[in-house]
């Protein structure tokens, strides 16, 4: 691309809006100022010369300022030499091609940037050449260019020239951001005081002056214009620029006065207004310093003379609260239809306010309805709301960053709206305004969707950008909001607004559009070609020859007929080209778009004869409509491949290589895009990353406090400080380090059990998730209704997935209701007509069906239910689910496990889509996929990498347990978990989302957090995430502002980069939507000729936004009568004109209109209803369409028949149909398509909706493919030749909608090419309309209308058949009449069929009678007539040869040929029968093998049923292994999984063992008994132990609790008492008044010998009152206290008994003996040696662990050579930079050890003489069958009732396994060594020795486990013969960590001696381990325990209570 070229110039203004067109400013655009250039060869130069626009060469290493006339030629030309050297290497022209993955443009951040140099004179002289103001100013603002550094030196005369202009230039360009940033740039270098001002100087005081008079003139017009930009771009610097405007005056009018007054007087007028712009800038800028505003006019009642109470331009295009005031009419004009405006002003204000209107008018009218109903109660919920939708309790939640700027995440509350489909449905579509306030729309904030997601939308988000002005009110986290959306489609009305905004003081063609005069002009670039000017016609023309014409000469043009058209297309031709604005009306059929192509096709063949830049002067063209776009450019393919489609939704094959996007990416790809714009690109994505990435930061942390609950570290900031120090203080009660607080705030909140997820809530799971589904496929919106197309594909519904059946159960539903809604509306409508005579029978049947279809939305219906309401495709796929099962068990009701986790599998799956329009205003404002990837490359920076570690960093560990998919939902009872999941998210959400807050004083009043209520607790955590939040949004406020400022850049570099890729095309194409969105970018390419396709159809503003300052040339083509625009509001339409378009306004005012006259579509017999006087009265017919053929089938090609069938109403859509016309129409399609009509060759139209969803629903899609239906509108400019349309309307209400409008009618009646069939009723239409009048008279004169249409037979045209309903087509059921066909056929056969008009020469018939043919033998043929005869298969007796047997053989097969069919019965080797045939013996020469069942005994021992033919020694044994394990529990598996008893799989069940701690062990046997992870039984009266029962205890430091008045203990709690417990009688007296008859400090037991008979449990003797008892606190049982003395005291003194905490606990019910501080000090005693135990393992285990990890970390080292995969799976859980657990460290330890053993033996294999035999490879199966046992194990698991085994991963060895493996290795290295024996010795051995080293080594063979007795004798055998192997080469595999440490917790494992020291042992004798006492199990003295003391109150007692009783209760007897 040549550079110089690239683009025009673009208005002044410093990037911002030009100044308007208001009557009395005294300003000047700086459009009126240009920059000229030196001379005329140097203008030649600039504009002819291929000048790069980006050169290396720009810039100067060490530049030396040249004062005087400037630098010498000798000094140019050797700066331009170095420059040149020094860039040699660099590729010339302007395209900056870096190599793939070259970041060299890209600075990261922290990355050094290095300073460029400054900018150079070839550089600046370059800019100062380059035409397209873009590019100058993208070079300025980037930082590479050099232009900051060149600010920081002085510049020579040259230089100054070219900056000066260069500045004016730049600020020519509408990139109003970057023009912004151009002017930071010039203020924070001071340019006015450190290089304008004494550049000035210099000029003045004759430092500098210049020979040149043209230059002197140039440099004082650029110095003017410059002077205004910087008055409106630095207001800031006003008394600088007052000053530097003073000697700028002083130089024009002394030093260069003579200059001016020759070449440029106009300067001096120019001076003056730039005084008075600067007194008025001035004045205006102190204003705004002391914030005062004019006082704004009341708007009151308007007329349409008044003027506006204010300037439009300066009106925000989002709605402002003074829009929603209520009290207050807008201002708003009509829109004149005939006659012009006053001026541009008025009629942009006009166009303007009508639109802003439309789209604010439902919003002002919605908000006003709710805020009604607020103030009166009574209204509530009376008046559905059809203006906005409500949405309640919105929250802002976070901030997101993109492309367009900074974007919001909000939430609202979707409680209401869970029966939305959202995939479907139109709200908060993108582009959508919303309007949010929390206080009833008192006051109010506006945003706009930018994203919606279905899954978000049905969460209740979605993705919004605010306005400027909302954002600075959205920081708060509490705030929530009422949210209104406006039913108007916003985004379709911004781009069109901002537009108007945009028009400066002159419009092109303003003198036609505005004040509509007669225009005759010719295009204004015609008429600078001067009268000589000639096209080239030969491209239009039908022979082959030249023809120049002069252009503006329509007399020289070549004839009509020459061209190929008729009169008024040639007419509209020359119209469309001599005159600048062209108005082409076409009625139907008569070439509209085919002028149209014409048109352009002569315009691009003579570009250059038009054009004044061939490379960027492309023809605009414009479409309503996508697909009328679409259709257009694919005709202007044939005469040019250059054309850009821009939008995205391009449907269109052809085009797809032609649009925007992909000439964007190819232009990416090839790297063609200039060095200016892509550094410039790359400047703005390196600004834009550093402040992305801190708003994501945050964002994520925003949206982790929405999630979850946050880690404490996060919230430290927000707490007081006693607060933050409350949670290291706080014991912990879990498992972790004491220091690790990032659990605390899960335990404080009470949520540290939310991962617990238990399995034992099956039955009311399985109930709530059956419910769940039931609603979902009733009523839910998860799972998508499937499309009927799709249902008609279905062969076998039992094969679909859950969610498929469900889709499909959804579909059947909907047709169901829909059914019976439809009936109830028959009946309704038949009520309302009074057409019964039974009304009472009618309602009764209403009431019915209204049952059915509540029913219907409950419960799920069964398939013989549905069937009876449904279309017969659907009744065939119910009677198959029927014949397999019923509905429930299809569906999975039937509440099995495998339906429950298929049904929770589907309840939790995510869905997503996008819709089309949605993504076509995506690609519109440039949110494309290429751009994401283009940040990528700049950045290397993904949002998503930084999210996944912010969640894990962010969050507690309880929010991550429940929001993240963990394994356990995977496995069978994953459904379970998954509800019990779905449960804890809604406890979570119930927590974060309460409004409820604690207030700051209540917080400044808590002083322990650990004391409040867990309600407070939530409402204290809440207000720490509301200032978390609130801190968060504050900190990244100015960031967010940052980030738009810089967005809007980039958003213009990329405007100038597509301004570049579009630059070459010969047309550009878009929609009017389109062309407003691309303002900036055609106001850059400024496109002179603009065509406008379906202008009637289109808004005005639409129009008068596409026209660009340079638009010379517009043609509009359409039919206003036909559509016109349709506005949002009617009354704007009806009242003031706002559905006139300009194309019918000029039409109007008969401004240059031409009217299309022959039409070329319709037959005579359908166009003559288009000549009605008010639609096209002088329309006439071509000669072809007199020619058409008839329709066949029908007496009439053009019939409407009527009928009185009553419509119905959908609510839902809000639409209409009719079943009537529905089930006509369905069944006249189908006529047609037996008349041999092809599908395509008819349409049916409809004006609803509804009815459209109806006509799809009778119409399946395998008979009906290819038939299009839609409406009306969407098939406008289209045509069929059949056309039926359906009306719909029929009510007694005299309503006909939209049908009365003639646009519609015209457009209806007027897309048939040969045939019209139209039903409704005409007596419900003609009364409303003149044009149905009309058309109804014209068609009763012509016969063509009735209540019935005639069918005709194509045979027996004498037999018609009168249709006026769809059954009535059931007289011609193949499209003819009743007769029979009778043609005669080949094959001499009649056909069969009734009539049929399609095949009349039955060349596809088949006949279907018996053949006639016989065979050579007689047999007559067995097949039909039109299957080929083939073999005779007529069977007949015959021996077979060679095996005899008798046959029936078929006629042609010979009987050699024939395999024998009878059993073969031959005796096999088994002795069993042959069962195979014969013939099948015989050929394959040999017998299948034997399928008899037999019994046969195992290896193992076992006897079971199996195949004769299948290899006992290879079959694997099924029966159970019932082996009693080493844990006692007997062993699972089957004999085969435990390799027939020698290798065990692991135990199956829980351990189930008594712990030393008295829990019972709940862990997997497997696994040994781990520390208890119960809570701890230590307590005293102070405390409990919150530590695991595992785990060191807490010792409470206070003051011990034992004291009476005889003693005081003085030590602390959680010590062991000094001295005895007193043992003295207590002198209280207890309640009944006698002594008490316990111990002094102890409870007083509340019984005495006088009035209670005490005796011992199980025991009848009487306790005298000698006897001392004790009550314990806890429980209250009483025992004797010298027997409770001698059970608790003896067995800390010197008796040896095992370590538990049985003595701690009352010796009847276990309860803790806190409170009988008697026993305080067994207490303490019991839990001192309780942690010595513990102390004890945590020490071993940590040697062990460092012992054992040490020996992995070596031997791994070892044996990696010999098996690397082996050795990496062993050490891969071991990191040596994490904590090595116990367990993984001993269970890695074990691996290596097998393995090892495993190795040595295959070694010792290896050195032998057995290697390569069969023994070896016998053996070495085995082994390798004990690698994969050492990395796999069993597991059982349950499915379809029966439990299976699975193989997972291994992570520990029982000691069974253990124990089994060593028994299986030694076998083996046995096995090798006998093996070696015998194979060495045989010869030298005698027979007795043979004999036993060959026993020895069948024992050792077989598969079985050797019995202890075997195992003997092999061991002494091996000693006679010298190969026993070391008896303890195996004990190292039961070391510390699988013997021993196997059940180290286990209660019975630990005994303490005499002397108080403990040992771990559980043998019959032992010695202790500190001081070798004998202890042991046979020494340990049984401590019996006390028996409890039972109390009955005396005879005495009793009969003085029975005394006191009444008579009637005395006990009997």
């Amino acid at each position: 691309m040549d550079d110089s070229r690239r683009g025009f110039r673009g208005r002044g203004g410093g990037g911002r809006r030009p100044w308007r067109g208001r009557p009395k400013t005294p300003h000047r655009s700086t459009e009126n100022l240009s920059v000229s250039s030196l001379d005329d060869d140097e203008g030649a130069r600039g504009n002819g010369q291929s000048v790069p626009i980006y050169d290396s060469s720009e810039f100067e290493e060490n530049s030396e300022e040249t004062r005087g006339r400037g630098r010498s030629s000798n000094q140019r030309e050797l700066e331009d030499q170095e420059e040149s050297q020094s860039y040699s290497d660099q590729e010339r022209g302007g395209v900056y091609r870096p190599l793939r993955g070259q970041r060299s443009v890209t600075y990261h951040r922290g990355e050094r940037q290095s300073n460029p140099r400054h900018m150079g004179y070839r550089r600046l002289e370059e800019l100062y050449h380059e035409d397209n103001p873009d590019i100058v100013l993208l070079q300025l603002v980037t930082k590479k260019s050099g232009f900051e550094q060149l600010l920081e030196k002085q510049m020579d005369s040259e230089n100054m020239f070219f900056f000066v202009a260069i500045l004016v230039k730049a600020y020519q360009s509408n990139k109003e951001q970057n023009c912004t940033e151009l002017t930071k740039i010039l203020s924070s270098k001071q340019v006015i005081l450190n290089n304008l001002v004494p550049f000035v100087d210099k000029n003045l005081y004759g430092i500098i002056s210049y020979p040149e008079a043209k230059k002197i003139a140039e440099l004082s017009r650029n110095l003017c214009q410059l002077t205004l930009i910087l008055f409106r771009n630095m207001q800031g610097s006003l008394q600088i620029l007052k000053m530097f405007l003073e000697k700028l005056e002083q130089l024009m009018l002394n030093n260069y006065r003579s200059v001016c007054e020759e070449l440029c007087p106009e300067i001096f007028s120019e001076l003056g207004d730039l005084k008075e712009a600067r007194d008025t800038i001035e004045r205006d800028y102190i204003n705004k310093l002391k914030h005062r505003e004019e006082p704004k006019r009341n708007r009151q009642q308007q007329h349409a003379n008044q003027d506006p109470p204010d300037d439009f331009h300066y009106l925000s295009v989002l709605p402002t609260i003074q829009d929603l005031q209520f009290n207050k009419k807008p201002f708003l004009r009509v829109n004149k239809t005939k006659g012009g405006y006053d001026n541009l002003q008025q009629y942009l204000d006009i166009q303007f306010r009508l639109l802003r209107e439309d789209y604010l008018h439902p919003l002002r009218e919605g908000i006003l309805d709710y805020r009604r109903e607020l103030e009166d109660a009574s209204l509530s919920g009376k008046k559905q709301q059809t203006d906005i939708r409500i949405y309640e309790n919105v929250e802002v939640i976070r901030p997101v960053c993109s492309n367009q700027g900074v974007r919001h995440v909000i939430r609202f509350d979707n409680a209401k709206l869970t029966k939305i489909r959202w995939e479907s449905s139109r709200r908060l579509l993108y582009g959508s305004l919303l309007c949010l306030s929390p206080d009833g729309f008192q006051t109010m904030l506006f945003a706009t969707v930018t994203e919606r997601q279905i899954e978000d939308l049905a969460n209740g988000y979605v993705e919004v950008q605010f306005t400027e002005e909302a954002k600075t009110f959205i920081l708060s986290s509490t705030q929530t909001y009422i949210m209104a959306e406006t039913t108007a489609y916003f985004e379709a009305y911004r781009h069109i607004l901002q537009g108007l905004q945009e028009v400066g003081n002159e419009m092109p063609l303003q003198s036609s559009i505005v004040h509509c005069k007669p225009n005759e002009k010719p295009p204004r670039y015609l008429i600078k070609g001067g009268s000589v000017m000639q096209y080239d016609f030969s491209p239009l023309l039908k022979s082959s020859r030249e023809a120049q014409v002069v252009v503006l000469n329509t007399k020289r043009w070549p004839s009509s007929v020459e061209i190929g058209m008729d009169d008024s297309q040639h007419k509209a031709l020359q119209m469309a080209i001599t005159k600048e604005i062209a108005i082409i009306q076409g009625p139907p059929g008569t070439g509209k778009t085919y002028v149209g192509l014409k048109i352009v096709h002569l315009l691009l063949h003579n570009k250059q004869m038009w054009t004044e830049n061939v490379k960027m002067d492309p023809i605009l063209v414009v479409c309503y409509t996508n697909h009328a776009l679409d259709q257009f450019l694919v005709g202007l393919l044939k005469y040019s491949e250059k054309l850009v489609r821009i939008g995205g939704r391009c449907k269109t094959k052809e085009l797809e290589e032609y649009t925007l996007q992909n000439y964007r990416m190819k232009a990416r790809e090839e790297k063609s895009i200039s060095r200016t714009i892509h550094e410039k690109k790359a400047d703005s994505i390196s600004n834009m990353q550093n402040c992305r990435e801190k708003i994501d930061r945050v964002s994520e942390k925003l949206k982790c406090a929405k999630q979850g609950i946050l880690r404490l570290q996060e919230l430290e900031e927000c707490m007081d400080k006693r607060h933050k120090e409350s949670f290291s203080d706080i014991p912990r009660g879990n498992k972790g380090e004491a220091n690790e607080p990032k659990r605390s705030i899960d335990e404080w909140l009470g949520l540290n059990n939310f991962s617990n997820v238990t399995e034992d809530e099956g039955d009311d799971n399985k109930r709530m998730l059956m419910m769940e589904w039931e609603e979902e496929l009733t009523k839910g919106i998860k799972i998508d209704k499937m499309e009927t197309d799709t249902a008609q594909d279905i062969k076998d519904p039992w094969r679909l997935s859950l969610k498929d059946r469900g889709s499909l159960y959804k579909h059947f539903l909907r047709e169901y209701q829909d059914s019976i809604s439809n009936e109830i509306l028959y009946h309704k409508n038949r009520l309302s007509l009074k057409q019964s005579t039974e009304p009472l029978f009618i309602q009764k049947e209403i009431n019915t069906l209204l049952k059915c279809r509540a029913k219907s939305e409950k419960i799920v219906l069964q398939s013989t239910r549905l069937a009876s309401k449904l279309p017969n495709y659907a009744q065939i796929i119910l009677r198959m689910i029927r014949n397999k099962g019923d509905t429930l068990e299809w569906l999975c009701l039937n509440g099995s496990p495998q339906s429950c986790s298929q049904i929770a599998g589907v309840l939790h799956m995510e869905y997503k889509d996008i819709k089309e329009d949605e993504e076509d205003e995506r690609q519109l404002d440039g949110e494309t996929v290429e751009d994401n990837d283009e940040w990528n490359f700049f950045t290397g920076y993904k949002v998503e990498t930084l999210k996944k570690g912010l969640t894990s960093e962010n969050l507690s560990e309880a929010s991550l347990a429940i929001l993240k998919r963990d394994e356990e939902s995977e496995n069978e009872h994953g459904w379970v978990y998954q509800i019990n999941r779905s449960k804890l998210q809604h406890r979570l959400k119930e927590v974060l989302d309460s409004n409820d807050i604690m207030e700051d004083h209540e917080v400044a009043n808590i002083k322990n957090i650990w004391e409040l209520n867990n309600s407070d607790r939530q409402r204290l955590y809440r207000y720490w995430v509301k200032r978390y939040i609130t801190h968060m949004k504050e900190s990244i406020q100015e960031t967010e502002k940052q980030y738009d400022d810089l967005c809007r850049g980039y958003r213009e570099v990329l405007d100038a980069e597509e301004v570049e890729i579009m630059g070459g095309a010969d047309v550009l194409g878009m929609t009017t939507t389109g062309a407003a969105k691309y303002r900036n970018i055609l106001q850059s390419i400024k496109p002179k000729i603009i065509i406008v396709e379906e202008a009637a159809e289109v808004l005005e503003s639409h129009i008068v936004t596409t026209i660009n300052s340079n638009c010379q040339h517009l043609i509009l083509i359409g039919d206003h009568k036909q559509l016109r625009p349709t506005p949002t509001v009617y009354f704007l339409a009806k009242k003031y004109n706002l559905d006139i378009s300009l194309f019918e306004r000029m039409v109007n005012n008969d401004l240059n209109y031409v009217t299309l006259g022959i039409q070329h579509r319709m037959r005579p017999e359908i166009s003559v209803l288009m000549r009605n006087e008010n639609l096209y009265p002088e329309l006439r017919d071509h000669e072809d369409v007199k020619a058409y053929e008839h329709i066949k089938g029908v007496i009439s090609d053009v019939f409407f028949i009527a009928h009185n069938e009553p419509e119905s109403d959908d609510r839902e859509t809000k639409s209409k149909s009719n079943i009537h016309e529905a089930k006509f129409v369905k069944r006249l399609c189908k006529y047609f398509l037996q008349q041999d009509y092809e599908r395509g060759q008819i349409t049916i139209l409809t004006a609803y909706t509804g009815q459209i969803l109806a006509l799809k629903k009778e119409m399946p899609r395998n008979d009906f493919e290819g038939v299009r239906i839609t409406s009306i509108d969407n098939f406008q400019g289209e045509e069929n030749d059949i056309i039926i349309l359906s009306l719909v309307r029929s009510n007694n209400l005299g309503s006909t909608g939209f049908l009365k409008i003639d646009n519609r009618i015209c457009v209806s009646l007027s897309r048939a090419r040969k045939g019209l069939f139209v039903i409704g009723n005409f007596d419900l239409l003609c009364p409303e309309s003149e044009l149905w009048q009309y058309i109804i008279d014209t068609m009763k004169n012509r016969h063509c209308f009735g209540r019935s249409l005639v069918l005709q037979c194509g045979n027996h045209p004498e037999n018609r058949v009168n249709a006026s309903q769809g059954s009535d087509f059931d007289k011609t059921p193949n499209g003819g009449c009743h007769l029979p066909c009778s043609f005669v056929l080949n094959c001499s056969h009649k056909c069969g069929q009734i009539c049929h008009v399609s095949d009349p020469q039955h060349k596809l018939y088949t006949c279907l009678k018996p053949c006639l043919k016989k065979c050579n033998k007689g047999h007559d043929c067995q097949r039909k007539c039109f299957q080929d005869c083939g073999d005779c298969n007529v069977l007949v007796p015959k021996t077979i040869v060679p095996c005899g047997h008798l046959e029936r053989v078929p006629c042609s097969i010979d009987e050699d040929q024939w395999s024998c069919t009878t059993l073969c019965n031959e005796i096999l080797p088994c002795a069993h029968r042959c069962k195979e045939k014969c013939g099948t013996c015989r050929k394959q020469t040999f017998h299948e093998k034997c399928q008899e069942l037999c019994t046969k005994r195992l290896s193992c021992g076992h006897v079971i049923d199996f195949l004769c033919c299948e290899d006992k020694e290879n079959m694997f044994c099924t029966r159970a292994c019932g082996l009693v394990l080493e844990c006692g529990h007997v062993c699972s598996g089957t004999c085969g999984d435990c390799h027939q008893g020698r290798l065990h799989i692991p135990c199956q069940s829980k351990c189930g063992r008594k712990l030393i701690c008295g829990h019972t062990c709940d862990a997997n046997c497997v696994e040994g008994c781990p520390p208890c992870n119960q809570a701890c039984q230590m307590s005293c009266d102070h405390t409990e132990c919150t530590a695991m029962c595992g785990e060191p205890c807490v010792i409470c430091t206070e003051k011990c609790s034992r004291h009476c008045e005889h003693q005081t203990c003085v030590k602390i709690c959680g010590e062991i008492c000094n001295g005895l417990p007193c043992s003295k009688n207590c002198a209280l007296k207890i309640t009944c008044g006698h002594n008490c008859m316990g111990i002094c400090g102890e409870k007083c037991p509340e019984m005495c010998s006088e009035c209670h008979l005490l005796t011992f449990e199980g025991s009848h003797i009487e306790i005298n009152d000698d006897v001392r008892l004790i009550t314990l606190a806890k429980c209250g049982h009483t025992f004797n206290v010298d027997s409770l003395d001698v059970y608790m005291f003896n067995h800390t003194k010197t008796q040896i008994c095992l370590v538990s905490s049985e003595m701690i606990h009352c010796p009847v019910c276990s309860s803790a003996l806190t409170g009988t501080l008697r026993y305080k000090s067994v207490v303490e005693e019991t839990r001192t040696v309780m942690e010595t135990v513990k102390e004890y393992i945590k020490r071993n285990d940590d040697a062990a662990t460092k012992e054992n990890f040490k020996y992995v970390e070596v031997k791994a080292l070892e044996l990696k050579e010999e098996d690397s995969e082996a050795i990496n799976s062993i050490t891969e859980h071991i990191n040596q930079n994490q904590t090595v657990s116990f367990a993984k460290a001993n269970f890695a330890y074990g691996q290596i050890l097998i393995w090892e053993k495993i190795y040595n033996i295959y070694q010792n294999i290896l050195k032998s003489v057995i290697k390569n035999t069969k023994e070896e490879k016998m053996i070495g199966e085995q082994l390798q069958m004990i690698r994969h046992w050492l990395f796999e194990s069993l597991y059982a698991v349950t499915e379809d009732g029966t439990k299976k085994l699975k193989s997972k991963s291994r992570i520990c060895f029982s000691r069974q396994e253990i124990l089994d493996i060593r028994l299986e290795l030694w076998r083996l290295t046995y096995l090798v060594e006998f093996l070696k024996l015998g194979t060495e010795s045989n010869d030298i051995m005698d027979k007795g020795r043979i004999q036993i080293i060959g026993m020895a080594i069948k024992w050792l063979s077989q598969k079985s486990p050797i019995l202890r007795t075997k195992y003997d004798r092999i061991c002494a055998t091996g000693k006679i013969y010298g190969i026993a192997p070391d008896e303890h080469l195996f004990d190292d595999l039961v070391c510390y960590g699988s013997s021993k440490r196997y059940r180290i917790w286990q209660h019975g494992n630990w005994i303490r001696c005499r002397n108080g020291h403990v040992t771990n042992t559980d043998t019959e004798e032992a010695k202790c381990c500190s001081c070798d006492a004998d202890i042991g199990m046979k020494m340990l003295r049984v401590n019996i325990p006390p028996k409890r003391i039972l109390s009955v109150p005396k005879l005495s007692i009793r009969k003085r209570e029975s005394d006191t009783l009444p008579h009637d209760q005395k006990p009997s007897g």
